[in-house]
């Protein structure tokens, strides 16, 4: 339990405290433009999973049952994929 916990903090502690510092050290004009592009991300990420799970997920199965070079495709697709949306809509288009 101690180890899950310890896991997610470390996945979403330590970036939403550089977050924090990050928009601490902005001027006021360019807190909103920072908000903004964060959302925009987290629109993005939620979009791949999205897409992941309702596209990609029953055709590659579990990744857990994959061999390893399976594993490193499938991950690798998964990943470029993730980019390609976040930039996406992070860039605008």
């Amino acid at each position: 339990m101690i180890s899950e916990a310890k896991k997610y903090l470390l996945r979403f502690g330590i970036p939403l405290a550089a977050m924090i510092a990050m928009i601490a050290i902005l001027r006021p004009e360019n807190i909103v433009l920072v908000v903004y592009k964060m959302c925009l991300i987290v629109i993005g990420l939620v979009l791949c999973e999205l897409i992941w799970v309702i596209s990609y997920k029953p055709v590659f199965g579990r990744i857990e049952e994959l061999e390893t070079y399976e594993k490193r495709s499938v991950l690798i697709f998964r990943g470029i994929l993730y980019l390609a949306i976040v930039l996406g809509i992070t860039w605008g288009l």
